[in-house]
């Protein structure tokens, strides 16, 4: 409350810096595997999370949000592995899942 909404929009803003510059690591699931690539993004995206949430300065919200946003590609594998190892029928089920996962 007490930091000018600029100042916020700016430490928001570098989640979208992030995340134009974590599409280069497209080629990560190809070269160690999805598993790999899904445990290591899982890594960043819990420490985003935390420096995001719990640190109190600006300059560390923004490091967060960046890991957030750089990482992004998390979100896009865990649907895709999910649907290769689960039955026909059980992809609805498991797709609604990981969204309410993730919008939760």
């Amino acid at each position: 409350m007490c930091v000018p909404k600029l100042e916020v929009a700016g430490v928001v803003s570098w989640f979208f810096i992030g995340y134009f510059l974590g599409a280069s690591l497209f080629f990560l699931p190809d070269t160690i595997g999805r598993k790999k690539s899904l445990i290591l993004g899982l890594f960043f995206n819990i420490i985003g999370c935390y420096i995001a949430t719990f640190y109190s300065s600006p300059f560390m919200n923004s490091i967060g949000f960046f890991l957030l946003g750089f990482f992004h590609q998390r979100i896009a594998l865990s649907f895709c592995h999910a649907t290769e190892l689960c039955a026909d029928k059980d992809k609805a089920k498991i797709a609604t899942f990981l969204t309410l996962v993730d919008s939760g």
